[in-house]
This record gives C-alpha cells, structure tokens and sequence, in this order.
C-alpha cells in the first residue's frame, strides 16, 4: 500500500508541471485581456472589456476597413495607460450578422512611456509566448522589436526554397497578393522614442495572415 500511494504522490507531482503549462498556455490573450479569446464575437467581448475599462468613439480620421473595430480608452494595465482597439472579421455570406470574429487587437501608448511599462509589457509576451523569433530591426536595439510567428510562418522561414517556388514566375503585384497571404506573425512588440511610443499587435492565429519584415 505504501508503494502504491508513493506512485501516486510521484505520478502526481510529474503532471504539475503538464498542468500549469496547459493552463498558460489556455490565456488567447495576454496584457490583462485574458477574458477574452481569438474568435469570441463582437456581443461576447462587449460583455467582457466593458468591465475593463470604459469604451469611447472611434476617432473620426479611423480609416474605413472591411473589418468592425471596437475601441477602449483608456486601458490602465500595470504601470501603463493604452488605447486598445479590437478588431472583428465580417461573417462569411453563409452567417448571420452577429457571427462577426475577434481576430485582431492593437495595443497603443503613445508620447512618453515609463520604462517599468515597457518592461512589464516584454515580461508578459514573454509569459505568454515564449521566446521570440524575431529580435529587432539593424536601426533599433534587440529588445525594441519582438516577433512572435505562427507555426506556419515559422515553417516558411525555415523553407526559403518552397516559398520561393510559390512566387515563381508572378509579377511583382502577384507576389505582393501572395505575400500578404502568406503566414505571418501571432504578436509583434515595438517600443521607440516618442511620439511612438509602444505598439502591440496581436493576431488570431486563424485570422488573416499578414506580412512581417524579418
């Protein structure tokens, strides 16, 4: 019987690990939007980020776009202050109106920005995804651009020779249409002088595949 209970105790103990990486890993979102998930519609999000932080007008210079956006401001999270702007696919012609998606979020904080946030905001992509792929621009220090890419864009990247044999033969606006398919980045982080400031794009990895300069 001791055996017995001492293999459960060890069996036990070796999924811990298991389980808290499954519970991390179940957070779509991360910077304090962990309520909402990729795919949720614009009703479902509405009842959650409303708790956050009150919603205001889109500015009247939005650009239009095929997409439905929905903005929040300010968004206090940690030491930062952010605009957020949540960003709704159109249903395909065989769904109902209300079967918009959730497939993409950007996160702003312009002008100056404290260093604890900027550092708050890497700790946390860093929680949630990992190590980048991607660290930087040749103008800007490592830290200052993090890329976080899809399994498939990562794939691509490892590939260069069948993803060159895709644009072969295109003219230039066939390959810019076949590049802006093509699988792109999950998260990017960018942190620079002001008026810049912080800039954070999340992307559903069942969204719209975009294009990302590595």
């Amino acid at each position: 019987m001791r055996h017995f209970v001492a293999a459960i105790v060890t069996l036990t103990a070796s999924l811990l690990p298991t389980i808290a990486v499954a519970q991390a890993t179940a957070m779509d979102l991360p910077i304090g939007l962990e309520k909402l998930r990729w795919g949720m519609t614009k009703t479902e999000a509405e009842r959650e980020y409303r708790l956050l932080a009150p919603e205001t007008p889109l500015p009247p210079d939005q650009p239009a776009s095929n997409q439905m956006a929905k903005r929040i401001a300010p968004y206090n999270w940690k030491s930062c202050t952010f605009e957020v702007l949540f960003y709704f696919s159109e249903p395909s012609a065989d769904q109902s109106p209300d079967k918009e998606s959730l497939d993409e979020v950007n996160i702003f904080q312009q002008g100056s920005v404290p260093k604890s946030c900027a550092d708050e905001v890497r700790a946390d992509l860093f929680a949630h995804y990992g190590d980048a792929d991607s660290h930087g621009l040749a103008t800007t220090p490592t830290d200052d651009e993090l890329v976080w890419l899809t399994e498939a864009a990562k794939y691509d990247k490892a590939h260069p020779d069948e993803v060159a044999k895709r644009y072969k033969g295109l003219d230039p606006l066939q390959r810019f249409l076949a590049r802006a398919s093509a699988p792109g980045p999950k998260a990017r982080f960018i942190s620079a002088a002001a008026p810049f400031g912080i800039r954070i794009f999340l992307y559903s990895p069942n969204g719209k595949p975009r294009i990302t300069v590595n």
